[in-house]
């Protein structure tokens, strides 16, 4: 078995008052595909949306819980998060930047 890439654990997400995800432990596996099966509003892309740091973005947003990729605490606050994103290649390749339209 392969090394665990991206690893979540209990993982809440709070929209103000609202708990989203509850509890949510899971470790990703390197070099290995992995699909997230459920039905519509069960908090798959939520979960992935947790991982990418979008709902930093969102004010009323709260995490609680640890998100780890390669074993570095993806919410450390005090981490310099674009050299590390360089260095693990967290950011979207060259080629989903370029089918982005230029302009608004």
């Amino acid at each position: 078995m392969e090394p665990i890439k991206l690893k979540a654990q209990n993982l809440n997400l709070f929209f103000g008052t609202k708990q989203i995800l509850k509890n949510v432990s899971i470790g990703l596996p390197q070099n290995e595909v992995t699909s997230l099966i459920g039905p519509s509003g069960c908090g798959k892309s939520t979960l992935l949306r947790c991982f990418n740091r979008m709902h930093d973005l969102t004010a009323d947003a709260r995490i609680e819980g640890k998100l780890y990729l390669n074993e570095l605490d993806l919410h450390d606050k005090y981490r310099d998060w674009e050299t590390d994103r360089k260095s693990t290649r967290l950011n979207s390749s060259h080629s989903a930047k370029s089918r982005m339209p230029s302009s608004a």
